[in-house]
C-alpha cells in the first residue's frame, strides 16, 4: 500500500531538499523549475497540476521544520522560497531561526549563542538576492 500524496507531504519534501542544498542547487542564486520537478519526483503532466498549489502554499507560508530538543520547541529549518516566472526560477532565503520563548509563549529569534548550544549552523539572509 503506498502513501498518499498531499500538498503538506510535497511541503515538506520540498523544504528538506532546498535544506540540503546540494541535491537541488542553491535556492539563493535559483532552481529551474525542472530541476524542482526533477528531484520532487513528479512527471510533466502531474506538474503542471501540483506547481500552481506549491507556488500559491509559498506565497502565504514559509518552509519551517521545527523538533524538540531539551524540552523546547526549536525551529531547524526556516525557508522563504518565490517562484519568478519570467525566469522560470524558485528563488528563496534563509529567515532567522526561532524558539518558544517559555515565560510569553509566543516564538522569538534565537540568538547566536542558542543556535551554537543547540549544534545548528544557520545564517539567515536580510532580504533576496535579486
Amino acid at each position: 500500500m503506498s502513501k498518499a500524496i498531499t500538498l503538506e507531504s510535497i511541503m515538506e519534501h520540498f523544504r528538506d531538499l532546498l535544506n540540503d542544498a546540494y541535491d537541488i542547487g542553491d535556492f539563493r542564486m535559483g532552481i529551474p523549475d525542472f530541476r524542482a520537478m526533477e528531484r520532487l519526483g513528479f512527471t510533466p503532466q502531474s506538474w503542471t497540476r501540483y506547481r500552481p498549489q506549491i507556488i500559491q502554499y509559498c506565497q502565504y507560508n514559509d518552509l519551517i521544520k521545527e523538533e524538540e530538543k531539551d524540552g523546547v520547541t526549536i525551529q531547524t529549518c526556516n525557508i522563504r522560497i518565490k517562484y519568478v516566472p519570467r525566469a522560470k526560477e524558485w528563488r528563496g532565503k534563509r529567515n532567522p531561526l526561532k524558539k518558544i520563548d517559555v515565560e510569553t509563549g509566543g516564538y522569538r529569534i534565537m540568538s547566536p549563542e542558542e543556535l551554537e548550544q543547540y549544534g545548528i549552523v544557520w545564517f539567515a539572509e536580510q532580504d533576496f538576492l535579486y
